[in-house]
């Protein structure tokens, strides 16, 4: 409802202005990827709720395990987020250049 109200409020020459092939692109970006996002999410709880209860098992089992785990979950997270950047700007031109193939 926020985007359609956005474009019902912008005026013809701005949203003409941007490009119909552009406009396009987006859309089906966005609408992928939020029907692909409810799955995700639900996944992430899933694995939160089992991280939580396997990291009370180990604790119980053994502090320094619960450190040892602690330790390697946190690099993994740390990796995976310097690699999401990076990747992130890798697929900025190939957005531009999917753009251009909407053009006829």
């Amino acid at each position: 409802m926020r985007i359609t109200d956005k474009i019902r409020s912008t005026s013809l020459l701005e949203f003409e202005g941007i490009g119909r092939e552009v406009i396009y692109n987006r859309l089906t970006q966005e609408t992928t990827t939020i029907s692909h996002a409810a799955p995700v999410l639900i996944d992430a709880c899933q694995a939160a709720i089992m991280l939580f209860f396997a990291s009370i098992y180990i604790l119980y089992l053994s502090g320094t395990a619960l450190l040892i785990s602690a330790l390697a979950i946190g690099s993994g997270m740390v990796m995976y987020l310097v690699h999401r950047d990076q990747v992130s700007q890798e697929l900025r031109p190939q957005n531009s250049r999917s753009v251009s193939f909407l053009r006829c």
